[in-house]
């Protein structure tokens, strides 16, 4: 049952988008969280969660802001101190919706964050994200729509803190990774 229940947090995390409405507000969220023993009885949590708000300037161009914070503890069996990280991170997206209908369209989602990264409460990293990740979407009733991803095409660069060199990342897991979610849309009020 712990299965099941992580997986559907964890496919309900991706939640992005919905059908465009020119003129509305755009707000989502997403999160998940897991946890997990292996077999030497060592055990790790790890949560995730994403807000984020945009305006659909057409009923197709909607842009706004996102935020990203994810944290990771690990409890070794041993008795040792307990390790904790934590990410945070803030950027702009840029959502372009094909509607084929009233019901059914796809979208695709860019993103750029600047990311922090610290271990045990002290800064160890900082980077920046940027990926593009291809959706689709059902419209079910007063703003909501049932959303599905189907992976993403994504570069992330990192530098620890006090190193020389950074690294980069580059990841395209299309086919292999997708996630369900829901999402809102609330008419905005505009000044004439």
């Amino acid at each position: 049952m712990k299965k099941i229940f992580t997986t559907l947090v964890v496919l309900a995390s991706f939640a992005t988008a919905t059908n465009a409405q020119y003129k509305s507000i755009l707000v989502y969220g997403t999160g998940s969280m897991n946890s997990y023993k292996d077999a030497d009885d060592n055990s790790t949590m790890r949560s995730y969660f994403t807000p984020g708000i945009g305006y659909q300037f057409s009923n197709e161009l909607t842009a706004g802001v996102n935020l990203s914070v994810a944290s990771t503890k690990f409890t070794p069996n041993a008795g040792t101190s307990s390790a904790t990280t934590s990410s945070f991170g803030f950027g702009p997206f840029v959502r372009y919706t094909h509607p084929f209908n009233n019901y059914f369209g796809v979208y695709g989602q860019a993103n750029v964050s600047i990311l922090a990264n610290s271990a045990n409460g002290t800064a160890v990293s900082s980077g920046v994200a940027a990926n593009i990740q291809p959706s689709a979407y059902v419209n079910l009733k007063n703003g909501f729509a049932l959303n599905f991803t189907f992976g993403s095409l994504a570069y992330n660069t990192e530098k620890v803190k006090g190193a020389t060199n950074g690294s980069g990342e580059f990841d395209i897991n299309f086919g292999q990774a997708w996630g369900v979610g829901m999402s809102k849309n609330f008419a905005a009020k505009v000044r004439k």
